[in-house]
């Protein structure tokens, strides 16, 4: 009898693995497999461009671009210039946006002569962006992060020594007057609302508050996905949906993780928040 049943139970448990393993077999091996060739197809003909933002974690999003556009031989917009010159990695001279004459040229015996991939720095300017990039087949991606967390990461990256000692050692008089502070050429900053700068907002109008709501308005209509560093992961699990991607292109460490903590007094943290 004892032995019935457990013919019956093996039986029963071989049928159920039978159906179940080629199932999950077949989920899991999606995950991990290259991008399917319609979805290939879809994204050389639609262009992904990051604006990325100093200090927001961005670094990390680029290297997760570089390693799909890579794994998939996507053509990358990339600033023509040498490794190790200064700004390398930035399209432009400060304060510059995309221009075309100053891009490598994209590579013509891929399947598709455009770009498919932006992640260099590069101040973000709607109306250079669409001419290189238009609307009805890029999309516009980003990442920003909470400006109170944004100013301690740049302040502890780019260690700005006249900022920093005074920002620590009398932190209420720099936050009375942080222009006093800061550099004649706002885009030399990275504590003066660099996000700001980063996606567009021109100089002149980093204080003017009814412009840069109006602006945020206008990103609002051309950003197709805004990430956030606070949700980083839920942040991928969005880009991961909305492109298609596997999961394996997701798959990350951390990049430019500073180990340095600024403490603030209870003053400054006011000024701030």
């Amino acid at each position: 009898m004892r032995r019935n049943a457990r013919l019956i139970f093996a039986l029963l448990l071989a049928s159920t693995l039978a159906l179940v393993v080629p199932v999950l077999y077949q989920r899991i091996w999606r995950l991990f497999v290259r991008v399917s060739d319609d979805d290939l197809s879809q994204l050389r003909q639609r262009s992904l461009v990051f604006i990325k933002v100093h200090k927001t974690g961005s670094s990390t999003i680029a290297n997760i671009l570089q390693r799909y556009g890579h794994r998939n031989e996507l053509n990358f917009a990339l600033p023509n210039k040498t490794v190790g010159e200064i700004r390398y990695n930035y399209f432009g001279g400060i304060g510059g946006t995309l221009d075309r004459s100053k891009m490598i040229p994209s590579k013509k015996n891929r399947p598709n002569s455009g770009f498919n991939i932006l992640f260099n720095h590069v101040i973000y300017n709607w109306t250079a962006f669409v001419e290189i990039f238009p609307p009805n087949n890029s999309s516009y991606v980003t990442m920003i992060r909470e400006p109170v967390s944004h100013f301690e990461s740049a302040l502890l990256y780019f260690v700005h020594d006249n900022i920093f000692n005074v920002a620590t050692e009398n932190t209420t008089a720099y936050l009375e007057n942080p222009a006093a502070y800061e550099p004649e050429d706002a885009y030399i900053s990275f504590t003066n609302n660099r996000q700001a700068l980063d996606l567009g907002i021109p100089p002149r109008h980093l204080r003017n508050a009814k412009y840069a709501e109006t602006y945020i308005k206008l990103l609002d209509k051309t950003m197709h996905l805004v990430m956030i560093t606070e949700y980083f992961d839920e942040s991928l699990i969005m880009l991961k949906r909305k492109f298609s991607l596997q999961l394996r292109d997701i798959i990350y460490i951390p990049k430019i993780k500073s180990t340095k903590i600024l403490i603030l007094n209870s003053v400054a943290m006011t000024w701030l928040c």
